[in-house]
């Protein structure tokens, strides 16, 4: 009799949620946040593993984000969660505070209603670094019923993600490249013939050419940077919620949280 073979199970967050990624939020280098978007269309809202936070350690989560905003104060009330904050793609959720003393504001990246916020952050703000999809979530959003299917239109798929984070590696190389190949490098000198000219990069389209040399033969040795757009098809008007409760699983080490296990 052939033994059974039994598949790995898929963690939660990849069988229930679509994940959603936006990139440099605000032009901000590293300002990168996920969302995870259950299939009853509520929105779970993350750092992206991206996030220049996560080389740092998160020490003071607070969801005070000024002085007449108070996110852990959100009150929703009825089945529907109704009467929540409202929000848009660049309302601040939090702000964080790290060891290095730099500071990180997170976004709701999406339009709709606040639900909750994780308050466990307060208490335990690594989470944030640990388990930055699971159980250190930021806040859970419900979009307004006819923005659903299109709240996350504009953001990166996982595929456009990946893509983006090996272009932004690539120019992180270039950069640290070009600080070497400038023509302080070189021995410049009008005598110089063009033929002579130390090229300072791998490849002969990137000489950095002498004073003599031809125009046409220099070329920048730094690659060009990477934007990436973020949300931009959202547009606001009432509508119902739907139902989500967030803090109804518990974490295990082999599978963490579902955060925001919800239902229509």
């Amino acid at each position: 009799m052939e033994r059974q073979s039994w598949a790995t199970p898929q963690p939660v967050v990849d069988r229930y949620y679509q994940k959603s990624f936006f990139l440099d939020i605000k032009n901000i280098p590293g300002q990168d946040q996920c969302v995870l978007q259950h299939s009853n269309s509520v929105c779970v809202i993350c750092i992206a593993p991206s996030h220049a936070l996560r080389t740092s350690v998160p020490v003071k989560v607070d969801f005070n984000v000024n002085e007449k905003t108070d996110r852990s104060q959100n009150k929703v009330r009825g089945k529907k969660k109704r009467g929540g904050q409202w929000l848009t793609a660049y309302s601040p959720l939090c702000k964080v505070f790290c060891q290095d003393n730099s500071e990180y504001i997170i976004y709701s990246c999406v339009r709709g209603d606040l639900v909750e916020v994780n308050e466990e952050l307060i208490k335990q703000p690594d989470l944030l670094k640990s388990w930055p999809l699971t159980n250190g979530y930021i806040a859970v959003v419900m979009p307004k019923r006819h923005e659903r299917s299109s709240v996350v239109d504009g953001l990166l798929t996982e595929e456009q993600y990946a893509t983006a984070l090996e272009k932004r590696r690539l120019t992180g190389e270039g950069e640290q490249r070009s600080e070497v190949c400038t023509l302080s490098s070189i021995a410049t000198s009008a005598s110089v013939d063009k033929d002579d000219v130390t090229a300072c990069c791998a490849d002969k389209d990137d000489i950095a050419a002498s004073a003599s040399a031809d125009t046409d033969d220099v070329t920048a040795c730094s690659p060009s940077g990477v934007q990436v757009a973020g949300s931009n098809a959202l547009a606001s008007s009432a509508g119902d919620g739907a139902t989500c409760s967030g803090n109804n699983a518990s974490a295990t080490a082999d599978e963490p949280m579902d955060t925001g296990a919800c239902q229509d």
